[in-house]
């Protein structure tokens, strides 16, 4: 063979190994999209729904915290971020309340604008937080939101009394909601929590939470720093604190409740995010004190935020 006839049959090879790859280069840069779609060449979009956390750093494990147990994931992905004893089964005081408000917006015959009247028997226990006095009147929504807000046991115990359906059987709704989101370690024994046999786990409490944050209701009931409404018959301006300390600063508290009993110690369960990053769901149970239940919560989720981005 010639030199001239190898060269033109290394010319031919080259060229049949190189046009497939310009060709598709040419494809990908230069056509339109519905070319692209004919040769099924599809250009990336980005779904907000697939954004995930991925840990940055390998060299931190955590925070050192007072809390018995402690369970962070992802809102979207529902991946584990960071845990502690999240198994572990405890008494979780008044973060019972958010499914107390779960089951209230799924009983039907509610009358949400009906006329309560507070008489002296419910001026007891920690009434004062809703600063009502006895024979006003207010609307059953905002006793509602109020309770919610103010974590308010005798609040949520007129709410009772104002249904068509007997504590007993509003309980045995509790458990059996309970038992359809698939939680087998959490008991109800009260609507308020003061029972330490109202019991779950880290685990299972976020899967409570994240349903009841599911309700537009209580999301927006439990990311108000504060609410307010008007008595009906004396027309007094009612303003509630939320217990949530947390709201209004630097994270971006999305929604959240607190509890307390001497045998839960201090809970607290948020929705979070921090500029771009989140939402991540956080359950604190069994803090110390008051205070660390806040700052255990804060210094997990600022680990987070630190050790995790969102791609």
């Amino acid at each position: 063979m010639s030199l001239l006839s190898i060269i033109s049959s290394l010319f031919l090879i080259t060229n049949l190994i190189t046009i497939p790859i310009s060709h598709n280069y040419y494809l990908q840069e230069n056509t339109t999209e519905e070319t692209k779609t004919f040769f099924n060449i599809q250009s990336e979009a980005v779904d907000e729904e697939n954004i995930f956390p991925i840990k940055n750093s390998s060299d931190s494990i955590g925070v050192k915290v007072s809390a018995k147990s402690i369970l962070v994931k992802d809102s979207n992905s529902d991946k584990t971020l960071w845990s502690k004893n999240s198994d572990e089964v405890r008494p979780i005081a008044s973060i019972t309340k958010l499914m107390t408000a779960l089951i209230l917006l799924e009983l039907e015959n509610i009358d949400w604008e009906k006329e309560i009247i507070i008489d002296d028997s419910d001026l007891n226990g920690d009434f004062n937080k809703l600063k009502i006095y006895s024979w006003e009147k207010i609307k059953f929504k905002d006793l509602f939101i109020s309770s919610l807000v103010a974590s308010s046991n005798t609040g949520i115990k007129i709410l009772m009394k104002n249904i068509d359906i007997s504590e007993e059987t509003f309980v045995y709704k509790m458990n059996n909601k309970a038992l359809e989101l698939g939680l087998n370690n959490t008991k109800f024994a009260d609507p308020t929590g003061l029972s330490a046999n109202n019991v779950s786990t880290a685990k299972e409490v976020l899967k409570i939470t994240k349903k009841a944050f599911s309700y537009p209701n209580i999301k927006e009931a439990t990311s108000n720093k504060n609410y307010s409404f008007r008595t009906i018959n004396s027309n007094r301006l009612i303003n509630v604190r939320n217990t949530n300390d947390l709201i209004g600063g630097y994270l971006n508290i999305e929604a959240g409740k607190t509890g307390y009993t001497e045998s839960a110690g201090f809970c607290l369960v948020s929705e979070i995010s921090y500029q771009d990053q989140g939402p991540i769901l956080v359950i604190v149970l069994g803090s110390d004190s008051h205070y660390e239940r806040f700052s255990d919560l804060k210094a997990v989720s600022t680990w987070i935020f630190n050790n995790y981005l969102w791609k």
